[in-house]
């Protein structure tokens, strides 16, 4: 295993705009790729990906309505 290949909870935080326990949440519930090693999670370069195309917690924005000018 080449370490290079993988990064650690904070530095995939980092990379996706997370907090690092936010990332080792995503890696306990089974939706990001890891490997745990040494009481570390290693998350792949490649999970990545898992990370920023995860759904948004939160309610979701209200969609704007353009208003009609009525006479």
């Amino acid at each position: 295993m080449n370490t290079n290949d993988y990064l650690t909870t904070s530095e995939a935080g980092c990379a996706v705009g997370l907090d690092e326990s936010q990332v080792r949440r995503l890696c306990r519930a089974g939706l990001v790729p890891h490997t745990l090693m040494g009481g570390m999670y290693l998350i792949p370069r490649a999970g990545l990906a898992a990370l920023e195309s995860r759904p948004r917690a939160g309610r979701p924005k209200k969609l704007s309505r353009k208003r009609v000018k009525r006479d």
